[in-house]
């Protein structure tokens, strides 16, 4: 009897441990599955966050790789399906792309999307501009002298070729005197920033008791140098064969992005003398300025400053005759404008 009910355990719990073990397969295949369970199916204990399997990771899948051509790009591969295809934006056309070039765009001679679209050209070497710079425009004090002066220049052209025009003088309404010059020229840029000009000068004398003039002609250069400064130089031959030189130098030094310093330096010579004109051979004169200037706006900006100006030779012997200062410190009051 007792050998009968231990054989009864013994098939009891042989039995139990077989359904154990079917219901943890049938588990573990449930979670192979997503998590889902069939319909039907005992729902399994949830596990206490301590106790929590570890995530299942779904197995990597090979994919398989397509050698690309020598010298050529790998071929494009198809969209997922589903993948909506893509569309340019309105007003828009995609740039011309030519296989086999690295995917770059379409070589010189294709036909080009921004024509067809009527874009304009985004380089336009061939556009012309203008330009006109009152670099000086000012009135000077000092004894004897209640002079206006003026330094105007401007151009028409484009990138590499222009035509420019010049005129600069200055008149002392104290002593009725004066002078002043138109210049007319072509220039073409020889490096970068900096023009070779030729062309033509009348100079004209401001008095009243001497109303001459005479033409010269011009050979000069104007640009920017290295260290920013700005530079004017020209050799006149005038009609009567007299050969003379001009040379202008400044620079802008910025205390603030709206104040400025200019320090300003040119001189004037001449090879031979002159005397109807004022003009003694050698150096004539020399002047130095110093102009601090607001720019209420970069088109527009008012200035104060000194400006010494110091006749040498000749040249001072010829003015004094005339009235005017060998040398003389004067203020300086006027504006800058550009368009």
């Amino acid at each position: 009897m007792k050998s009968n009910r231990g054989s009864t355990v013994m098939a009891a719990a042989t039995l139990g441990l077989l359904l154990a073990q079917s219901l943890v397969a049938h588990l573990a295949l449930a979670q192979g599955m997503g998590g889902m369970v069939m319909p039907g199916a005992a729902t399994p204990p949830v596990a206490a966050p301590s106790e929590a399997a570890p995530p299942v990771v779904a197995p990597r899948v090979a994919t398989p790789r397509v050698a690309a051509p020598i010298g050529g790009t790998p071929p494009a591969t198809a969209p997922p399906a589903g993948t909506p295809p893509v569309a340019a934006p309105p007003g828009r056309t995609p740039p011309v792309v030519t296989p086999g070039l690295g995917g770059g765009v379409a070589p010189a001679g294709a036909q080009d999307p921004a024509a067809t679209a009527g874009w304009p050209s985004p380089v336009n070497d061939s556009a012309f501009n203008s330009f006109l710079l009152f670099d000086l425009f000012e009135f000077q004090r000092a004894p004897n002298v209640e002079a206006a002066r003026w330094d105007v220049l401007g151009w028409y052209g484009g990138d590499t070729e222009r035509i420019w025009f010049k005129s600069e003088g200055r008149y002392n309404g104290a002593l009725r005197t004066g002078e002043m010059d138109l210049q007319l020229l072509y220039g073409r840029l020889i490096f970068p920033f900096v023009d070779l000009q030729a062309g033509v000068r009348y100079e004209q004398q401001l008095s009243w008791d001497n109303g001459l003039g005479r033409g010269f002609a011009v050979l000069g250069v104007q640009g920017l140098v290295p260290y920013g400064m700005e530079l004017e130089a020209a050799i006149f031959v005038s009609q009567d064969g007299d050969l003379s030189t001009r040379v202008t130098l400044a620079q802008d030094f910025l205390l603030t992005q709206r104040l400025i310093l200019q320090p300003r330096f040119e001189f004037n010579a001449a090879l031979q003398s002159a005397e109807r004109y004022g003009v003694g051979a050698g150096l004539n004169d020399i002047e130095i300025g110093l102009r601090l200037r607001y720019e209420i706006v970069r088109e527009f900006a008012p200035y104060v400053g000194v400006s010494w100006l110091n006749s040498f030779g000749e040249t001072a012997t010829l003015r004094s005759a005339g009235g005017d200062n060998r040398s003389v410190l004067q203020l300086v009051a006027g504006f800058r404008m550009w368009f």
